[in-house]
């Protein structure tokens, strides 16, 4: 259901593999990957395999793809979806981070012929020729978006930027609103934050994590990302 079957992929749906052995193993399960908890779940149960994947957020069947640019979508895109009350593993949507725009249309481009389920691709501002690359090899299944502020850092709620920070170095310094809200990229604004304030390098993926364990309310959640994940949620 997932992949365009091809030689090489149907030597390997061929092979008989005894899974058995695996459940003789004393099994620390929430520590497991998740394809491996999706075996262990799947093997005696009377749920449809989409039942099994809502009730226990196993992300498979996988039913979509999101590829995206960097770290930090793929850390806080499914907090943020989760937050707005669609769970990405509940609903078998798998996102990829491809490190940049030039890989995410080489790995798109071999996506689009591996795959039957459809792929949404997630751009920065700035990617518009790389995303004209993608529009011209395009399925028609398959929808491609591009931040229309700038960066995904762009888009989060000043708010929670401050929350953030101020949660952070609440012993070093404190930060108004008024700090984020200058006409330049978010990440230019929290670099010369932490310069100004003597907090190290600022590193996106660092920053990403703390947003994560700060989020908290709907009104966190910008009009642009719901608008995002409205449009991954309504992917068929």
């Amino acid at each position: 259901q997932t992949y365009i079957i091809n030689e090489e992929t149907q030597s390997l749906i061929n092979i008989d593999l005894d899974y058995s052995p695996l459940f003789n193993i004393k099994i620390d399960y929430e520590n497991l990957p998740i394809n491996l908890k999706w075996l262990i779940k799947n093997r005696n149960t009377k749920l449809s395999e989409q039942n099994l994947r809502k009730k226990y957020k196993l992300r498979f069947p996988i039913e979509k793809i999101v590829l995206c640019e960097g770290i930090t979508e793929e850390i806080l895109l499914p907090e943020f979806a989760n937050l707005y009350g669609y769970n990405f593993d509940e609903n078998g949507v798998r996102l990829i981070s491809a490190g940049g725009k030039n890989q995410v249309e080489k790995l798109y481009c071999r996506l689009k012929d591996e795959l039957k389920i459809p792929v949404f691709i997630l751009l920065d501002a700035d990617a518009k020729k790389t995303e004209e690359n993608i529009r011209n090899v395009l399925r028609t299944k398959d929808t491609i978006y591009l931040i229309k502020h700038g960066e995904i850092e762009d888009i989060f709620s000043v708010n929670l930027i401050k929350r953030t920070l101020n949660k952070r170095f609440k012993n070093i310094c404190e930060c108004t609103k008024s700090e984020f809200k200058h006409k330049m990229p978010m990440t230019k604004i929290l670099k010369e934050f932490f310069r100004l304030h003597n907090l190290g390098d600022f590193q996106k993926a660092d920053f990403a994590k703390e947003l994560a364990l700060n989020l908290k309310y709907k009104t966190d959640l910008t009009p642009e990302i719901t608008d995002i994940i409205d449009i991954i949620k309504g992917i068929i």
